[in-house]
């Protein structure tokens, strides 16, 4: 007799009770209102972003700062600008048009200090290092004969650097602070008046000269420093006319010279009045580009291999540079516009965002600040209507 097959029966589906069903809800709901509360995050951070990139597209003038300045047309340091490691005040300090160095409170918008019958030349350069050692601010200002040395918070002369072209005949160009092993130095750079000799020398801040950099025949009209953290290395920038040159301090050998063979046989050269070192982490680690302005153009380099990435034309001179954000840059141009660029390489589309038209004279000088009550600003000045005027973003 056949048996008969056992068939299976169905299992019933369990029962859940109301609670646990309620629980499972509040779950579902709760995970989706957390997704929801994430994107809504990334949504307002992204928002945030754009507002403040697009913020950085559009400057507005603040306030005149003076129109009692006055500069020279071929150097971008005609003021400093600097946070006081004495009370973490802003200070501008400037050369006025009789004569005196003005040091500018520009948080209290009140004169500091006059000191008249320093620079004859009619105009005076500066630069500023904080000397966190001795818990100082330093300052030099120079003309084309001479230099001297400030401690910024009792504006006492520390030393005065005189006689500095020597048996050269050569008159002094440019001048910055340089820091090395925990020490401070000063750079000069000097040419003759025929302005084809350069002369890069390194004093101590007694008058000692430590070491000289290199002669050639070039113009030098500009000079920097950059340390490269992963390579540990320090290098000396010169903009010269025609090309920039990058130097190894330890070394004191020629690193690389930024220039084109295309350009070089053309020989359509003009002084480079400004170069910016950055380090551009947006496209890869330790990146390191140039930025340079001659006569009518910007040139983008990659700082290692002295290979150019982009050259910016425009219809009128350079005369100064500033970066914000390693993103865009103001170009000071002697049409007396300032021009807001956002640096595209990859796409070779750099934008020309906004053009500043609040001065009638060319610029000379830009410099960013972050100011303690309208946050991220730049400061500016224009040649012979000497004003210098605070620009800050949009809200």
């Amino acid at each position: 007799m056949a048996k008969k097959s056992k068939v299976k029966k169905q299992s019933k589906p369990k029962k859940i009770s109301q609670n646990k069903q309620k629980k499972n809800m509040n779950i579902k709901i709760r995970h989706k209102t957390n997704l929801n509360l994430v994107k809504t995050k990334k949504n307002k951070e992204k928002g945030n972003n754009n507002s403040t990139e697009n913020s950085m597209l559009k400057m507005k003038l603040i306030s005149q700062i003076t129109n009692d300045s006055t500069c020279s047309d071929d150097n971008d340091s005609s003021f400093c600008i600097y946070k006081s490691l004495l009370d973490n005040n802003i200070y501008i300090t400037y050369f006025s048009k009789n004569e005196s160095i003005i040091s500018y409170n520009l948080i209290e918008n009140t004169k500091i200090i006059e000191i008249k019958n320093i620079h004859e030349y009619g105009f005076a350069c500066f630069s500023h290092i904080s000397d966190k050692r001795n818990g100082r601010d330093l300052i030099i200002s120079y003309d084309n004969e001479f230099l001297k040395l400030w401690d910024a918070n009792t504006w006492k002369c520390l030393h005065e650097y005189e006689d500095l072209g020597g048996e050269d005949g050569c008159m002094l160009s440019y001048a910055c602070f340089f820091e090395y092993k925990n020490n401070i130095y000063i750079i000069m750079c000097f040419k003759d008046f025929d302005f084809y000799y350069e002369n890069i020398k390194v004093y101590n801040l007694k008058g000692d000269l430590i070491k000289k950099i290199n002669d050639s025949d070039d113009n030098t009209s500009f000079i920097d420093t950059y340390y490269d953290k992963n390579l540990h290395i320090n290098f000396i920038i010169s903009g010269n006319y025609g090309y920039s040159a990058a130097f190894n301090y330890e070394k004191n050998i020629l690193y690389h010279k930024y220039e084109t063979e295309e350009e070089k046989q053309k020989q359509e050269h003009g002084a480079t009045n400004s170069v910016i070192i950055y380090e551009d982490n947006n496209e890869k680690i330790n990146f390191i580009k140039l930025i340079e302005c001659q006569k009518e153009y910007i040139r983008i380099w990659d700082f290692h291999k002295a290979l150019l990435l982009n050259r910016i034309e425009f219809k009128c001179r350079i005369n100064c540079l500033c970066l914000w954000d390693n993103k865009f840059l103001f170009a000071g141009c002697k049409d007396a516009k300032i021009r807001l660029i956002k640096l595209d390489e990859k796409k070779n589309n750099n934008q020309v965002m906004q053009e500043i038209t609040e001065y009638t004279q060319e610029i000379i000088c830009i410099k960013k600040i972050k100011h303690p009550k309208y946050g991220e600003c730049i400061i500016t000045q224009g040649l012979n209507n000497e004003q210098i005027k605070l620009f800050g973003t949009y809200i």
